[in-house]
């Protein structure tokens, strides 16, 4: 009778055991999920600001002074 409820409890303690590393594991794949979807969001926002950033340079610099550099004066 001893031999059966020791064997009893270790598989509790098995199962129990490899539930909490299951749970663990899915915790950590879920963040991990989470976190690459923040950094592709961030890398996203970054690309835009970029691209209006030059956007609004290309236009500035046309619209402010035309004539520049359209000649070199090269006389010393």
């Amino acid at each position: 009778m001893a031999d059966s409820v020791n064997m009893s409890s270790i598989s509790s303690a098995a199962t129990s055991g490899f539930a909490q590393a299951q749970l663990a594991q899915q915790v950590s794949v879920k963040i991990a999920v989470k976190t690459l979807d923040v950094a592709k969001a961030q890398g996203d926002a970054a690309i835009s600001l970029l691209q209006a950033a030059a956007s609004i340079g290309d236009q500035s610099l046309g619209s402010l002074e035309p004539h520049k550099g359209q000649s070199l004066d090269v006389t010393a």
